[in-house]
């Protein structure tokens, strides 16, 4: 997993984007000890009943973006997809919708979650981050019916625009707390 970090490290000083600094050296330097930038591959799922939203940010772990909707079928196939795109992505880290009641305390869907997550990490050996995904599907779809997009549409795109929601939240909060330091 090393040499894949150097590696897109190397790729990322060829596109120009460790300024100021010269050959593999700086780049390395600055993207290791700029608390600001990370190079991480996250996966953001948005687990539900019937369809798992994804989504992944970039290298620099900046934005989210959508990435697909897996339709669940068992658990195993499920996890299987996950994996094959964990695998091809080369992820760190994921983080799970965490569904919390609006006052902040456990809701129904929880237990299913954390299970979830649990299986992940024992199948994938990535960690795994449960966040706060309390009116991500709400705003998705609020998204969607604003850009003039059908009902039918809209079902297909919701999970894996709510998945891209909640981990460029989590995103924000790890910049937030660099700024902090």
């Amino acid at each position: 997993m090393r040499n894949s970090k150097i590696d897109r490290l190397v790729q990322l000083e060829k596109l120009g984007r460790c300024p100021g600094r010269e050959g593999i050296f700086g780049c390395l330097y600055q993207c290791h000890c700029d608390s600001s930038i990370f190079v991480m591959r996250i996966l953001g799922l948005d687990y539900g009943r019937k369809r798992i939203g994804v989504a992944i940010c970039d290298e620099m772990g900046v934005v989210a973006r959508s990435l697909a909707t897996i339709e669940r079928k068992t658990i195993k196939k499920d996890m299987a997809e996950i994996k094959r795109l964990a695998e091809e992505l080369d992820i760190e880290k994921i983080v799970i919708g965490y569904p919390l009641t609006l006052d902040g305390k456990e809701g129904i869907q929880c237990e299913r979650v954390s299970k979830f997550s649990e299986m992940i990490e024992e199948r994938l050996a990535l960690p795994v981050v449960k966040w706060d995904e309390s009116l991500s599907t709400r705003e998705a779809e609020d998204f969607l019916i604003e850009a003039d997009m059908g009902r039918k549409k809209r079902r297909k795109r919701v999970d894996k625009l709510a998945a891209a929601i909640i981990l460029q939240r989590y995103l924000d909060h790890l910049k937030a707390g660099s700024q902090d330091d």
